[in-house]
């Protein structure tokens, strides 16, 4: 997965003390783009997105600390999901913060959606709408019956990591979301679990999350 973006700016912003490096393209309404938990994850996850995404909205692609080329906090690594989830949940929060963003939406994949559930029940006022990607999370459904923003659940339906009855559980328990199914392989790549829906499906995924963000 490996794709050419132009117009493409990076940087790397301090975080409550912690350098977090990011990329961004595009002008309008921001999206966060949250990468997973595996040790390969950084902001390339989203490579074959970012431009169709920019038509429509400022989309910035962070990697997260310990990730990428962000540094890991001298704490070292959180020791399980759940403190996965509440640390980069915090850093989603602080970063929103140093980039001057009052409001933005939040796309998470994986275990960057789990930290995305867990910022919108944290900080309800700066998530608007939220994108759930064959996300974590749905071992605590009954948690985020909170949510009150429009939220997107897409997902693989041959997700081998997180099959589908996940997505179907968080979809259940949010009651604004909305469960879309992507299925097969349109990009020929490695399938990664089949984990990686938008980049196995990046046509359908982009026009998918594209649509939402801009309803």
């Amino acid at each position: 997965m490996s794709a050419t973006i132009t117009g493409l700016s990076e940087a790397t912003i301090d975080v409550e003390r912690q350098p977090v490096h990011y990329v961004e393209k595009g002008s309008g309404p921001p999206v966060i783009l949250v990468h997973g938990y595996a040790p390969i994850s950084t902001w390339r996850v989203w490579e074959s997105n970012i431009d169709a995404l920019a038509e429509g909205s400022r989309v910035i692609a962070l990697d997260l600390p310990g990730y990428g080329e962000s540094p890991a906090p001298g704490s070292g690594p959180p020791a399980d999901f759940g403190a996965w989830f509440a640390a980069h949940a915090q850093t989603l929060a602080a970063f929103a913060a140093a980039l001057g963003l009052e409001k933005t939406r939040v796309c998470g994949l994986s275990a960057g959606g789990g930290a995305g559930l867990l910022l919108t029940t944290q900080s309800p006022s700066l998530v608007e709408r939220l994108v759930l990607v064959d996300s974590a999370g749905s071992e605590q459904a009954d948690r985020w019956r909170s949510i009150a923003v429009p939220t997107l659940i897409v997902w693989q339906r041959e997700d081998k990591l997180l099959p589908l009855q996940h997505g179907e559980k968080l979809a259940a328990a949010i009651p604004e979301a909305r469960l879309e199914i992507v299925e097969g392989n349109a990009a020929g790549i490695e399938p990664y679990d089949w984990h990686w829906p938008q980049a196995l499906n990046p046509y359908r995924f982009n026009h998918l999350v594209g649509e939402f963000l801009g309803s």
